[in-house]
Order: structure tokens, then C-alpha cells, then sequence
């Protein structure tokens, strides 16, 4: 009887910890161990785009890689595949956007790669 218990009760554990992994993507979207918040980048991003200031926005740029590259094996276990590539596929637009210095088109690339940020896990 004992055995049994402590059998159910350790496949509800394994369970209950899988689902919380699955689930929590969401929550953990902010990279382990760095100072600087993505929605922060992203927020930055923005203005340095709307002020058309190229370098600055270079900068923040590759600073978001860093913190995608920091922040993905975290995530990969609640995210789509698919999801991932479209997040790194839209940073490629928006860094061609800014070498380019094509306002238009960043602002375009830059508020896609915001709504797939915010989408993300989801």
C-alpha cells in the first residue's frame, strides 16, 4: 500500500514538473545573470530608430543577440521551433534595416520583431 502511494505520488511529482517546464516561458523571458531586461533593449531599440541614430541602434541590436543567445536554451522546451526561427529571422530583417538606415523599414521590421517578442510562448 505504501509502495503504491509513494509510486502515484512520485508520477504526479514528475508530472507536475514537466507541465511547469512546458509552461513557463512566459516567465522566465528574462536572461539569467545580465543587467539589461530584452523589454528594456527593445524599448531603447525603438527610440534609437525613431531618432535615427544608426550606430546607437547597432549597438542595441547586438546587444539584443546576446541576450537571445542567453536567454534561448532557458525557453526552447516551451516555445515552438518555428516560433524561435521567426523571432531570429525578423532580427536579421531588422539589423539589414539599420545597416541600411532605412527608417521606414526598420520601424516596420523593428514593431514585427515586437509583436513576435510579445507572442513568444505564448
Amino acid at each position: 500500500m505504501l509502495q503504491r502511494i509513494l509510486l502515484y505520488t512520485g508520477v504526479v511529482l514528475i508530472l507536475i514538473i514537466i507541465m511547469l517546464v512546458l509552461t513557463a516561458g512566459t516567465f522566465i523571458k528574462t536572461p539569467l545573470g545580465t543587467s539589461e531586461n530584452t523589454d528594456d533593449i527593445l524599448s531603447g531599440l525603438k527610440i534609437e530608430i525613431q531618432g535615427e541614430q544608426w550606430e546607437n541602434a547597432e549597438k542595441s541590436l547586438a546587444q539584443l543577440k546576446n541576450n537571445w543567445e542567453k536567454l534561448l536554451p532557458q525557453i526552447q522546451f516551451s516555445i515552438e521551433r518555428e516560433e524561435e526561427m521567426l523571432f531570429e529571422e525578423q532580427l536579421i530583417r531588422l539589423d539589414m534595416a539599420i545597416k541600411y538606415q532605412d527608417k521606414m523599414k526598420a520601424e516596420t521590421k523593428y514593431e514585427v520583431l515586437l509583436h513576435t517578442w510579445e507572442n513568444l510562448g505564448n
